[in-house]
Protein backbone atom coordinates (compact mmCIF):
# COMPACT_ATOMS: atom_id res chain seq x y z
CA UNK A 1 0.00 0.00 0.00
CA UNK A 2 1.58 3.35 -1.07
CA UNK A 3 0.59 5.88 1.53
CA UNK A 4 1.52 9.96 0.63
CA UNK A 5 3.08 11.92 2.57
CA UNK A 6 1.26 15.10 4.00
CA UNK A 7 3.06 17.91 5.56
CA UNK A 8 2.53 19.15 9.10
CA UNK A 9 0.59 21.83 7.60
CA UNK A 10 -1.81 19.71 5.18
CA UNK A 11 -2.15 17.81 8.53
CA UNK A 12 -3.82 20.39 10.55
CA UNK A 13 -6.46 21.07 7.92
CA UNK A 14 -9.28 19.21 7.99
CA UNK A 15 -9.91 16.51 4.77
CA UNK A 16 -12.76 17.09 2.69
CA UNK A 17 -14.54 13.81 1.95
CA UNK A 18 -16.99 13.33 -1.08
CA UNK A 19 -20.32 12.58 0.23
CA UNK A 20 -21.59 9.06 -0.91
CA UNK A 21 -23.03 7.84 -3.58
CA UNK A 22 -27.14 8.09 -3.09
CA UNK A 23 -28.92 4.40 -2.48
CA UNK A 24 -30.90 4.92 -5.77
CA UNK A 25 -27.75 5.03 -8.36
CA UNK A 26 -25.64 2.91 -8.73
CA UNK A 27 -22.68 5.20 -9.63
CA UNK A 28 -22.64 8.74 -8.28
CA UNK A 29 -21.31 10.78 -11.69
CA UNK A 30 -25.01 9.48 -13.14
CA UNK A 31 -26.80 11.78 -10.13
CA UNK A 32 -24.34 15.08 -11.08
CA UNK A 33 -25.32 16.77 -14.63
CA UNK A 34 -22.51 17.81 -16.20
CA UNK A 35 -21.94 21.71 -16.23
CA UNK A 36 -21.39 23.08 -20.39
CA UNK A 37 -17.40 23.90 -20.95
CA UNK A 38 -16.85 21.69 -17.34
CA UNK A 39 -15.03 19.06 -19.45
CA UNK A 40 -11.53 17.74 -17.88
CA UNK A 41 -8.82 20.82 -17.77
CA UNK A 42 -5.62 20.77 -19.69
CA UNK A 43 -2.53 21.50 -17.68
CA UNK A 44 -0.31 24.36 -18.72
CA UNK A 45 1.85 22.15 -20.78
CA UNK A 46 -0.80 20.70 -22.84
CA UNK A 47 -2.24 23.97 -23.94
CA UNK A 48 1.22 24.86 -25.16
CA UNK A 49 1.50 24.90 -29.17
CA UNK A 50 5.24 22.73 -30.45
CA UNK A 51 8.12 25.35 -29.98
CA UNK A 52 8.97 27.09 -33.26
CA UNK A 53 12.80 26.95 -34.90
CA UNK A 54 15.26 29.19 -32.77
CA UNK A 55 15.02 31.84 -35.72
CA UNK A 56 11.57 32.42 -35.86
CA UNK A 57 11.40 32.15 -32.24
CA UNK A 58 13.78 35.00 -32.24
CA UNK A 59 12.31 37.22 -34.07
CA UNK A 60 8.89 36.96 -32.59
CA UNK A 61 10.93 37.43 -29.30
CA UNK A 62 12.37 41.01 -30.46
CA UNK A 63 8.29 41.86 -31.32
CA UNK A 64 7.12 40.98 -27.98
CA UNK A 65 10.29 42.67 -26.09
CA UNK A 66 9.69 45.91 -28.53
CA UNK A 67 5.91 46.12 -27.14
CA UNK A 68 6.43 45.09 -24.02
CA UNK A 69 9.34 47.57 -22.92
CA UNK A 70 6.60 49.95 -23.85
CA UNK A 71 4.59 49.04 -20.64
CA UNK A 72 6.54 47.37 -18.50
CA UNK A 73 10.04 45.60 -17.86
CA UNK A 74 9.36 42.26 -19.33
CA UNK A 75 10.58 38.80 -17.54
CA UNK A 76 11.49 35.81 -19.44
CA UNK A 77 8.77 33.84 -18.15
CA UNK A 78 6.04 36.22 -19.23
CA UNK A 79 7.09 36.43 -22.46
CA UNK A 80 7.81 32.48 -22.64
CA UNK A 81 4.54 32.74 -21.46
CA UNK A 82 3.52 34.94 -24.17
CA UNK A 83 5.19 32.70 -26.83
CA UNK A 84 3.27 29.78 -25.35
CA UNK A 85 6.38 27.92 -24.15
CA UNK A 86 7.70 26.65 -21.45
CA UNK A 87 10.24 29.40 -20.03
CA UNK A 88 13.22 26.15 -20.34
CA UNK A 89 12.35 25.84 -24.07
CA UNK A 90 12.51 29.44 -24.73
CA UNK A 91 15.97 28.97 -23.10
CA UNK A 92 17.00 26.57 -24.87
CA UNK A 93 15.95 28.02 -28.43
CA UNK A 94 17.85 31.17 -27.57
CA UNK A 95 20.92 28.92 -26.65
CA UNK A 96 20.41 27.04 -29.57
CA UNK A 97 20.67 31.05 -31.37
CA UNK A 98 23.32 31.70 -29.61
CA UNK A 99 21.97 34.47 -27.65
CA UNK A 100 20.15 34.96 -23.91
CA UNK A 101 17.54 36.44 -22.79
CA UNK A 102 19.63 39.27 -21.09
CA UNK A 103 21.31 40.05 -25.01
CA UNK A 104 17.89 40.54 -26.63
CA UNK A 105 16.27 42.60 -23.76
CA UNK A 106 19.58 44.90 -23.85
CA UNK A 107 19.05 44.96 -27.61
CA UNK A 108 16.02 45.77 -28.01
CA UNK A 109 16.29 48.61 -25.02
CA UNK A 110 19.18 49.93 -27.25
CA UNK A 111 16.89 50.26 -30.25
CA UNK A 112 13.70 51.48 -28.14
CA UNK A 113 16.82 53.82 -26.95
CA UNK A 114 17.91 54.90 -30.00
CA UNK A 115 14.42 55.79 -31.43
CA UNK A 116 13.41 58.10 -28.21
CA UNK A 117 16.72 59.95 -27.88
CA UNK A 118 16.32 61.00 -31.46
CA UNK A 119 13.13 62.05 -30.89
CA UNK A 120 13.96 64.27 -28.75
CA UNK A 121 12.41 62.89 -25.54
CA UNK A 122 13.91 63.05 -22.14
CA UNK A 123 16.31 61.58 -20.69
CA UNK A 124 14.09 60.61 -17.40
CA UNK A 125 11.51 59.15 -19.60
CA UNK A 126 13.80 56.81 -21.82
CA UNK A 127 15.22 55.89 -18.86
CA UNK A 128 11.84 55.12 -16.86
CA UNK A 129 9.97 53.54 -20.04
CA UNK A 130 13.46 51.48 -20.53
CA UNK A 131 13.11 49.85 -16.72
CA UNK A 132 16.39 51.91 -15.35
CA UNK A 133 15.70 53.07 -12.08
CA UNK A 134 18.40 56.02 -12.77
CA UNK A 135 19.13 58.37 -15.49
CA UNK A 136 23.38 57.55 -15.00
CA UNK A 137 22.29 53.60 -15.15
CA UNK A 138 20.73 54.48 -18.75
CA UNK A 139 23.44 57.14 -19.58
CA UNK A 140 25.92 53.82 -19.19
CA UNK A 141 24.09 51.34 -20.92
CA UNK A 142 24.12 54.30 -23.66
CA UNK A 143 27.30 54.75 -24.12
CA UNK A 144 28.32 51.39 -23.93
CA UNK A 145 25.48 50.98 -27.15
CA UNK A 146 26.89 53.49 -28.91
CA UNK A 147 30.00 55.08 -27.67
CA UNK A 148 28.30 58.23 -27.25
CA UNK A 149 26.34 60.60 -24.93
CA UNK A 150 22.97 60.60 -25.94
CA UNK A 151 23.30 64.96 -26.44
CA UNK A 152 26.14 63.68 -28.63
CA UNK A 153 24.03 60.93 -30.59
CA UNK A 154 21.24 63.44 -30.81
CA UNK A 155 23.09 66.18 -32.67
CA UNK A 156 24.82 63.32 -35.02
CA UNK A 157 21.36 62.13 -35.93
CA UNK A 158 20.28 65.55 -36.49
CA UNK A 159 23.12 66.45 -38.83
CA UNK A 160 22.55 63.12 -40.44
CA UNK A 161 19.05 64.09 -41.28
CA UNK A 162 20.01 67.62 -42.79
CA UNK A 163 22.86 65.85 -44.93
CA UNK A 164 20.81 63.12 -46.23
CA UNK A 165 19.32 63.50 -50.07
CA UNK A 166 15.95 65.01 -50.46
CA UNK A 167 13.55 63.93 -52.70
CA UNK A 168 13.16 67.52 -54.75
CA UNK A 169 9.78 66.59 -56.03
CA UNK A 170 8.21 67.37 -52.53
CA UNK A 171 9.76 70.74 -52.43
CA UNK A 172 9.60 72.34 -55.97
CA UNK A 173 9.38 75.73 -57.53
CA UNK A 174 6.39 77.22 -58.05
CA UNK A 175 3.69 74.69 -59.30
CA UNK A 176 5.87 72.25 -60.75
CA UNK A 177 4.68 69.87 -57.80
CA UNK A 178 0.92 70.25 -59.13
CA UNK A 179 -0.37 67.79 -61.70
CA UNK A 180 -0.54 69.37 -65.69
CA UNK A 181 -4.95 70.46 -65.59
CA UNK A 182 -4.34 72.14 -61.53
CA UNK A 183 -0.78 73.82 -63.59
CA UNK A 184 -2.50 75.60 -65.73
CA UNK A 185 -5.58 76.74 -63.50
CA UNK A 186 -2.91 78.07 -61.15
CA UNK A 187 -0.67 79.68 -63.70
CA UNK A 188 -4.17 81.09 -65.13
CA UNK A 189 -3.58 79.67 -68.87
Amino acid sequence: MLVAYRSPQERARPRVTPPPPSPSSGSPLETIPPEPGSGPKLCAAAERRPAPPPALMLRELEARLALALDHREPTVDELAADLRVSTRTLQRRLTQAHTTFERELDRAREARARVMVREGTRLRAVAATLGYAHVRSFLRAFRRWTGSTPSSFRRAAASEADLAPRDLSDHAVGHEHLDPPARAVASGT
